[in-house]
């Protein structure tokens, strides 16, 4: 069971502008990473919003989870409800950040990867075959 957090982009200020926001995606990648995930046999997608779900629901399916993917941000947080002896956590970043998450995960004793976007911000067919690759990897070992 694989889920994709698509995060809506939180401005926290009135002077930062929308198209300045780096963690977000471009439709046409999140569509093509969409695509591959879904297509990898015996893999269940759910590209989910969690601020549309209540709590309740949030903790449940990060408890049904095997892999969460998700761009750098708060809602990486969840991998605390995960099960760290069958999940893994695979963080998207625009670029070098710092490693709240992958401490969260091996405090946790879980699977942690990583995987950084190009200075312009955007995936590109290397790095979505990266993520691809690394998903049916670790279902196949797993």
């Amino acid at each position: 069971n694989i889920v994709f957090i698509d995060r809506h982009p939180f401005i926290s200020h009135p002077r930062i502008k929308l198209e300045n926001f780096e963690r977000k995606f471009k439709a046409s990648d999140l569509e093509k990473l969409q695509k591959r995930l879904a297509s990898i046999p015996g893999a269940t997608l759910q590209v989910v919003r969690l601020e549309k779900l209540s709590f309740r629901e949030q903790l449940a399916l990060m408890q049904e989870s095997h892999i969460v993917i998700g761009m750098h941000g708060a809602a990486l947080t969840h991998l605390l409800f995960m099960d760290e002896n069958r999940s893994q956590l695979i963080e998207l970043m625009p670029r070098n950040r710092v490693d709240f998450f992958q401490s969260l995960s091996e405090w946790k004793g879980m699977n942690y990867k990583r995987f950084t976007l190009d200075s312009s911000g955007q995936m590109n067919e290397k790095f979505i075959d990266d993520v691809v690759r690394h998903v049916e990897k670790y279902i196949w070992e797993n």
